[in-house]
């Protein structure tokens, strides 16, 4: 019979490449007592740092999803403890994420600001409003940065922990059945169900005829051997009767199983469908057993027919 097989779960998670705080390398002009920026210079700068928050950021989210997707499909109904450490390992990766996903909302809403103080304006001078805005931006986002950096190590070890436990702790504990991989292995029981009747039948057709010209000859020098063969193909006959309704059965099973089963992909021994699992495996076992036993006994029938045509020949 089938026996369900694990799944392999996601491998390691890389770590992810974490930004360095921002330095800022605008050129500062002097002019007489003033000194200024150049507004387009500070704007490539911050605009190139807020993107590769962005992509970073967006990155480690994407891992960190997939890793968690994998976890999720696993719809245990009924869950152990480990089962339930793993979900809190889980929550509290959501957590620093969101935490994440805050300090970058910060950092693009502070490059946002920026372009609004300085909009229309083609460089900062020094004791201006808008030059102490962007000292203000400048140290508000080198510390978000550093906050992020620190955040993001944080998010990847939480997560290459959440992964280590899940896959040495929750994965050994569940059973999982292939439903399409499971049905093929039953439907070849069936099949093989139908040859092996068609064959009987076809045997039985054979012994009949044989026993019949045996009969004609033999019948009146051997007679108790010629009632012995008759009696040999009734009792091959009854197991044949006996073995249909088993072949029927077991594909009425197979049927109702692949109707309860419609749509899914996996079947997992801790969710309350694992009993289909069950069920359609000792259901069709038992059919199969019953089948065999008619089996062996019409082998032993054709075996002994065959001896007694055989002595009968000599």
């Amino acid at each position: 019979m089938i026996s369900p097989f694990m799944t392999r779960y996601l491998s390691p998670m890389n770590r992810a490449s974490l930004l360095p705080a921002c330095a800022f390398c605008c050129v500062i002009y002097l002019t007489g007592c003033k000194v200024y920026y150049t507004t387009s210079d500070v704007d490539a700068n911050l605009k190139s740092t807020v993107n590769q928050v962005n992509t970073t950021l967006s990155d480690l989210q994407s891992q960190v999803s997939a890793l968690e997707k994998q976890y999720r499909e696993i719809p245990c109904e009924q869950k152990s403890e480990v089962f339930r450490k793993a979900d809190g390992m889980m929550h509290q990766l959501d957590d620093e994420m969101h935490s994440l996903e805050k300090l970058k909302q910060t950092v693009n809403s502070d490059y946002k600001s920026f372009t609004h103080y300085t909009q229309g304006k083609s460089r900062i001078e020094s004791g201006t409003e808008e030059w102490k805005k962007l000292k203000s931006t400048k140290t508000g986002m080198k510390s978000n940065l550093e906050a992020i950096e620190s955040q993001g190590n944080t998010v990847v070890e939480e997560a290459k922990k959440f992964n280590a436990f899940v896959n040495a702790n929750v994965i050994p504990s569940v059973q999982v059945c292939e439903v399409k991989s499971y049905t093929s292995q039953f439907e070849k029981a069936v099949s093989d169900l139908s040859t092996n009747l068609r064959n009987a039948q076809n045997d039985l057709k054979k012994y009949d005829s044989q026993i019949t010209l045996i009969t004609e000859q033999f019948g009146s020098t051997s007679a108790a051997t010629c009632n012995q063969l008759t009696a040999l193909a009734k009792q091959i006959r009854i197991d044949i009767d006996a073995m249909e309704p088993v072949h029927l059965q077991t594909q009425r099973i197979l049927t109702d199983f692949k109707t309860k089963t419609k749509g899914l992909e996996r079947i997992y021994s801790c969710n309350e469908n694992w009993r289909l699992v069950a069920e359609t495996e000792s259901a069709i076992s038992k059919q199969e057993q019953d089948f065999n036993t008619h089996r062996e006994s019409i082998r032993a029938a054709t075996t002994t027919i065959q001896q007694l045509v055989n002595s009968l020949q000599e």
